[in-house]
């Protein structure tokens, strides 16, 4: 038995109509071919409209009569429970048939309706009613799925091509609805490392509905590690044990500033960016706001550290760039952590002459010397594993980040003081450990170029103020102090060969022309260097002009002179360069120069440069 599905705005009921008047049409009966059917169990239809009865009357005995007969009965509902009378054509009922009950009218059928639950006869074409049928159950009408929807806890009838339901389905429960994530909704049951910038689960418990991850933007830099917030106080780290910071940083995580990651490590010795450094500061300080927050231009609205760069930034502990960036995923040094740290908390005061402790004191860069005395003066530094060691151009580590920023909060009263050997205390910090110059006449300028990092003193502490510099040692102290570019190509000297100690210096000076040789091409890196060539090599090394001859006037030996100086001792004098002792009108100019006086008169070489901070000395010469 062929189906044909129901159209889906049909009643259910419609499965159970008899065929259409259309697919009579295609099979018409003559009759020839008009047999009695078997007595059929009567099947609900309409009755026969009374003018095909008519008509079949009338033309009882004529073909033509019945072939129009036969086409006005395709016009109408078939007979289902009469008999057609062999001679007259006529219906006429069944023995002994089985009334039914009238049914309700049943709609038109269309052709597309199928028939179910009855059976065509061979010779009629009419539908007759299988034996005994066993009624189906009449299924509750089913939307059409549609083609994106799928159908749950349901089968798909191999006839009929629509869900059934599953024999006794076991129900799913309904779960509630999630909201769909924005970019800028956190998760509830996630925390934020302050470190690595990912969310990670809270006490991580497997659960049956994950929660939706956010779906990162074009703009947002997908974090490469994760940033959990902090753990319970008492979590035990398995990696910190017996690290030289191991208090700091339990002392950090108590106070849930900082936390470890979720396999209970805290990996101390890996270093952080600055907006993970942002993210500490945030929780750790809460001062009032000293500004407005700076609209970074590469910190994107949906950026992980958006919040907590925004409130370091208005503390006045982190500022950006001058081309007006954070570079938040830069990773941090030393120096730039500690200059926050003092700026943030607004600390202030510091004596340079504290920077002089710390053996790499040379690359404490200048913008930064102030807060670094600072920063040692109030115990906020931690050096491991040598305390005179400050590596300002590091990156920091974890746990460096973790004593200083502990340190820090000790200093505003907000945490207990940790006994730790690697804390740089006011004690353990001298002036300058060079044991010679304590009340010389040069110790102001001595010092101030020994706490930038520009002079070094002798192995043995000591700094021989008195003693002579060669002309190779003053080459060195230039390519250190002043650091100047090249304007002219280098010169083999012979009598400097390259595994000479201060070769590299002296091409370096040479270069930069403050310095140059003999005329037999000799440099003489061993011979004493003289106050009028120091002063000619600054001048010229500098590009200093502008002095006038009457200048040197005030000098009662300024016959001793060369001619060759004399208009750049007269600029250097101008300039402020000149320092005489012990009496400022003797000029001295052909005497060797002590490692004092170029000490005094290379610091105030750097002072009329604008990079040193002018001092306060009696012998120092004005025009």
């Amino acid at each position: 038995m062929s189906i044909i599905n129901s159209s889906p705005d049909k009643d259910s009921d419609d499965n159970n109509q008899e065929i259409s008047s259309g697919e009579l049409t295609e099979n018409p009966v003559s009759p020839s071919e008009t047999t009695a059917t078997e007595e059929p169990t009567p099947s609900p239809e309409e009755p026969l409209q009374e003018s095909a009865a008519d008509e079949l009357t009338d033309d009882v005995n004529t073909s033509d009569s019945l072939e129009d007969s036969t086409e006005g009965l395709s016009e109408q509902e078939p007979v289902s429970d009469e008999s057609i009378d062999d001679v007259t054509g006529e219906p006429v009922a069944l023995e002994e048939p089985t009334p039914s009950p009238t049914p309700d009218p049943t709609p038109d059928p269309t052709e597309e309706e199928p028939v179910s639950d009855e059976s065509i006869d061979d010779v009629t074409g009419e539908p007759v009613a299988l034996e005994e049928p066993t009624p189906d159950p009449t299924p509750d009408p089913t939307p059409d799925p549609t083609e994106e929807e799928p159908v749950s806890d349901e089968s798909i009838d191999d006839v009929t091509g629509e869900p059934v339901a599953l024999e006794e389905p076991t129900p799913d429960p309904t779960p509630d609805p999630t909201p769909d994530p924005t970019e800028e909704d956190a998760a509830s049951d996630e925390s934020i490392d302050d470190v690595t910038g990912e969310p990670i689960a809270l006490e991580p418990t497997p659960s049956p509905t994950p929660t939706p991850t956010e779906s990162p933007s074009e703009e947002e830099p997908a974090p490469e590690q994760p940033l959990p917030l902090p753990q319970p106080s008492g979590t035990t780290l398995t990696d910190i044990a017996n690290h030289w910071a191991a208090a700091f940083i339990q002392g950090m995580v108590e106070k849930s500033v900082i936390t470890g990651f979720p396999d209970s490590t805290f990996k101390p010795d890996e270093s952080l960016t600055r907006a993970q450094y942002a993210a500490i500061l945030a929780k750790a300080f809460n001062r009032s706001d000293i500004r407005e927050a700076t609209n970074f231009r590469d910190v994107a609205s949906t950026f992980w550290a958006k919040e907590a760069i925004a409130k370091a930034n208005r503390m006045g502990f982190l500022a950006g760039f001058p081309d007006g960036t954070f570079r938040p995923n830069e990773k941090l040094t030393r120096v730039q952590a500690l200059v926050a740290l003092i700026n943030g908390l607004g600390l202030v005061g510091g004596n340079l002459d504290i920077v002089g402790y710390y053996g790499d004191r040379a690359q404490i860069p200048s913008y930064a010397t102030d807060e670094i005395a600072t920063a040692t003066e109030k115990q906020i530094i931690v050096n491991y594993p040598n305390l005179t060691q400050l590596n300002p151009m590091r990156e920091i580590t974890r746990a460096e980040v973790a004593a200083i920023v502990y340190q820090a909060l000790v200093s505003q009263g907000e945490v207990s003081a940790i006994d730790s050997s690697y804390i740089v205390t006011a004690t353990s910090v001298v002036p300058h450990p060079l044991s010679d110059i304590n009340g010389h006449w040069a110790e102001p300028f001595i010092v101030g170029l020994y706490n930038n990092g520009l002079i070094n003193g002798l192995p043995d502490g000591s700094f021989n103020p008195d003693g002579l510099m060669t002309r190779s040692q003053y080459a060195s102290l230039i390519a250190k102090a002043i650091n100047p570019p090249e304007k002219r190509a280098g010169i083999n000297f012979p009598d400097v060969p390259p595994d000479f100690w201060g070769y590299a210096a002296i091409q370096k000076a040479y270069k930069a022309e403050f310095i140059s040789g003999f005329t037999d091409y000799s440099f003489r890196p061993n011979q004493n260097i003289q106050r009028v060539q120091v002063l000619v090599s600054l001048v010229n090394g500098l590009g200093l002009s502008g002095g006038d001859i009457s200048a040197l006037n005030q000098y009662s030996d300024n016959n001793a002179i060369p001619d060759y100086a004399k208009s750049a001792v007269a600029t250097a004098t101008v300039k402020g360069l000149v320092v005489n002792y012990p009496n400022k009108a003797e000029l001295n100019p052909n005497r060797d120069a002590t490692r004092a006086e170029v000490a005094a008169i290379v610091y105030q070489a750097l002072v009329n440069s604008g990079v040193l901070t002018a001092v306060n000395s009696n012998y120092i010469v004005s025009a």
